[in-house]
């Protein structure tokens, strides 16, 4: 499960929330989503969540596209 919440800029197209989830391996940690809307037939999400050494990392990103 994860929880966030988060601000959407529309100047930009981006809407970036942070939160919280259950990782298997550390319990409960942290993490940043970033959606960025780049036309009316794509956008992305990138999520970063913090490494081991405590260093933010980015953790997925996924490419989004409509069918035509």
């Amino acid at each position: 499960l994860m929880i966030g919440t988060g601000q959407y800029d529309p100047n930009s197209g981006t809407l970036t929330e942070v939160g919280k989830f259950t990782c298997p391996f550390r319990g409960e940690t942290s993490f940043r989503g970033v959606v960025q809307f780049k036309s009316d037939n794509q956008y992305s999400y990138e999520m970063y969540s913090p490494g081991f050494d405590g260093k933010e990392f980015r953790s997925m990103e996924i490419q989004y596209t409509r069918k035509q």
